[in-house]
């Protein structure tokens, strides 16, 4: 039973070695404008399980940077980071609910997004544009 639990161990472990290594090479490439590159380890590693490298990939889509502009697919890759934990996905999730852009118009959501990157309260500079929101439904 030992054997299989430290089996399981480091069978986990080396998978997130395995991403952290794709995602590593990923930024390597990113930071050298390889763009089509670093989106395939980007990939790799969010197969892996890297919630930053949803984070990525979703701003890729989002701006068209090494892949067609894409703001749906892009929202679904932030959702999958946002939910990990990862606060630029959380603030990109925001702005595209109070938007409509990718993903459903939702100024409830938006304040949701914002009041979990913000540890509950409700920054001052994202008060005019909630307001804006609910005005605009």
């Amino acid at each position: 039973m030992n054997n299989r639990i430290i089996f399981s161990v480091l069978l986990m472990l080396s998978s997130v070695c395995f991403a952290q290594s794709d995602f590593d090479r990923a930024e390597h490439l990113r930071m050298k404008k390889d763009y089509e590159e670093a989106i395939k380890h980007y990939y790799i590693a969010f197969e892996s399980g890297s919630p930053e490298a949803a984070h990525w990939l979703g701003a890729f889509y989002y701006d068209g940077v090494g892949v067609p502009k894409n703001a749906a697919v892009a929202g679904a890759y932030f959702y999958a980071a946002a939910n990990a934990g990862v606060v630029g996905s959380m603030v990109y999730l925001a702005n595209m609910h109070i938007s409509g852009n990718g993903v459903s118009k939702n100024c409830k959501k938006a304040e949701e997004w914002i009041r979990k990157f913000s540890n509950g309260s409700m920054p001052l500079a994202w008060v005019e544009q909630i307001a804006d929101c609910k005005e605009k439904i």
